[in-house]
C-alpha cells in the first residue's frame, strides 16, 4: 500500500494525539521537555507536541546534548538547532566538555 506524505503524516499525528489524550499524558500548564538529539526519532517528537499545542496550552522545550563524540553529532546538532528554531521552541544546548569537562572520545 502506497501512501502520499500528508496522509502518512495525518496518520501519525493523529496517532500521536490519541496516545496522547488515551494515557493522559500532558496537562494543561505543563512544562514538557523533549531531549532533541536532531535525529528522526527526536524530530518527529518535537514536530508532534508542538503541533499538539494547538489542541491543549502547555509549555515545550527542547534539549540538546553535544556528548563531544568527534564527526557524531555535528549534524544532529545542526539539525536540533534548525528544527527548534523552525517550530519556534525553545533550545537550551549543553555539551558534556562546557558541564563536565570531558567529552565521550
Amino acid at each position: 500500500m502506497k501512501i502520499q506524505k500528508e496522509e502518512f503524516n495525518r496518520m501519525i499525528f493523529s496517532r500521536i494525539n490519541n496516545l496522547i489524550n488515551d494515557y493522559n499524558l500532558i496537562k494543561e500548564d505543563e512544562k514538557i521537555a523533549v531531549a532533541l538529539s536532531g535525529g528522526k526519532d527526536s524530530v518527529l517528537t518535537l514536530h508532534a507536541l508542538k503541533n499538539y499545542q494547538k489542541f491543549l496550552d502547555f509549555d515545550l522545550i527542547a534539549i540538546s546534548v553535544d556528548e563531544g563524540i568527534e564527526g557524531y553529532r555535528s549534524h544532529g546538532i545542526t539539525s536540533a538547532i534548525n528544527n527548534a528554531r523552525e517550530m519556534e521552541v525553545e533550545l537550551i544546548q549543553k555539551s558534556f566538555f562546557g558541564e563536565e569537562n570531558f567529552t565521550l572520545d
